[in-house]
């Protein structure tokens, strides 16, 4: 799918101290990190929904509710 596209590069533009600094940087490390960023939070998604269904499994909604808003208040 990449490979079809015409970007290869983009560039950093900085202006500091009125001169003009362009830094280039290749496109595919950008696109390693929002993967990895991806998968990522794809994984820490997929565990709270295994908790939730776990605490669901070993008690009721209204016991699962009253312990999430004990979590979240510290009351």
């Amino acid at each position: 799918m990449y490979d079809a596209m015409d970007i290869t590069e983009e560039g950093l533009g900085t202006y500091v101290d009125n001169e003009a600094e362009v830094s280039e940087f290749e496109l595919g490390n950008s696109r390693l990190g929002i993967t990895v960023i991806m998968v990522m939070a794809a994984l820490v998604g997929a565990w709270g929904t295994a908790c939730i269904v776990s605490g669901l499994a070993n008690s009721s909604v209204n016991e699962l509710g009253r312990h999430l808003l004990t979590a979240f208040t510290g009351m």
